[in-house]
């Protein structure tokens, strides 16, 4: 399981704060992570009322990628139970 900040969405030259994409992972690379890295699941978290409205597409990047594995959001107090197998 990998734990991803999602704070951004992609920069795209349009960004208002081009640091905020500095500081932040965009989804095209969290693809890239998660996927190199073979994980079974992706947790998107510290959504933002820039991303939290935008999973869907988000989440359309990081397949679109090639990220193969399951991707959760992440919720305040939601809890995640690791088998033996995961």
């Amino acid at each position: 399981m990998l734990i991803y900040d999602t704070a951004v969405m992609e920069a795209n030259g349009l960004s208002n704060n081009p640091l905020f994409h500095v500081l932040h992972t965009q989804p095209s690379l969290i693809a890239g992570v998660a996927r190199d890295a073979e994980v079974k699941t992706l947790v998107l978290s510290h959504l933002t009322p820039v991303t939290s409205p935008r999973l869907d597409a988000v989440e359309a990047t990081i397949e679109g990628l090639g990220f193969e594995g399951e991707i959760k959001a992440a919720k305040d107090l939601k809890v995640f139970n690791l088998g033996e197998d995961d």
